[in-house]
């Protein structure tokens, strides 16, 4: 997104980024996926605005550990797991998605053309498909503690994103809390008893780049999940 002293009107960037990482109990599983989309940016005031379209494609590999102490990166023993179906489904499942997203900032800007994005609200909505997502959908509930079988899911982020314009190069960093606006089950005792948990993902991001180009590198960290992304943003117009 342009700065405020860039002076520009609404923009339109193409965004993608590569993800790798680690998930599900004890970090076993791991995952890969390729990111990209197209959105418009509009400044008005102290505020900006942006909307667009996005997808991924990517690959999921479940282990053939589970309730194996000496598998994983956190070692332990569940007993809720169904070890034997997962580690007999164990294997790699394609995913992919396509979804829209839409979001604003309140916006300061700082002497000398950086600026202080102090509060950024968002919201992203998606659909997946593939064989991944029919495997969750078909466990049964006393396969794991929290199985996620939903198609579609929206998330809601808050952040906040401080921007330091040196000449004409921007550093940047951006924190964001993201929440699942629905809760799952997480079940026990062979799937008979349950209690809900929210899944909450934590980014912090690193960026520099220019008036069209931005290079970016995230970490997050959340509910059975730590993965890295790194990507570029280039405005087209």
């Amino acid at each position: 997104m342009p700065l405020k002293s860039d002076s520009i009107g609404p923009a339109f960037y193409a965004h993608g980024s590569v993800l790798a990482g680690f998930s599900n109990d004890r970090l076993q599983d791991d995952v890969i996926a390729v990111q990209g989309g197209l959105h418009n940016t509009h400044q008005f005031g102290n505020f900006q605005a942006y909307y667009g379209v996005n997808g991924s494609l990517g690959n999921y590999r479940v282990s053939s550990g589970y309730n194996n102490p000496d598998r994983g990166i956190l070692t332990g023993f569940n007993s809720n797991l169904d070890d034997s179906l997962l580690n007999a489904l164990s294997g790699n499942y394609r995913f992919g998605s396509w979804g829209l997203s839409g979001g604003l900032n309140i916006v300061t800007d700082f002497p000398g053309g950086g600026e202080w994005r102090i509060l950024g609200l968002e919201l992203d909505w998606q659909q997946e498909w593939g064989n991944y997502y029919r495997f969750r959908k078909n466990l049964p509930k006393s396969a794991a503690n929290v199985i996620d079988d939903r198609r579609h899911y929206a998330i809601i982020s808050l952040s906040s994103d401080i921007i330091i314009k040196v000449d004409e190069i921007r550093f940047g960093y951006k924190t964001a809390m993201s929440f699942s606006t629905r809760k799952l089950n997480y079940y026990s005792d062979g799937g008979m008893a349950y209690s809900r948990v929210w899944p909450f993902t934590l980014s912090q991001t690193l960026h520099v780049g220019g008036k069209r180009s931005t290079w970016f590198g995230q970490l997050n960290v959340g509910y059975q999940v730590v993965a890295v992304q790194a990507g570029l943003c280039y405005r087209l117009k």
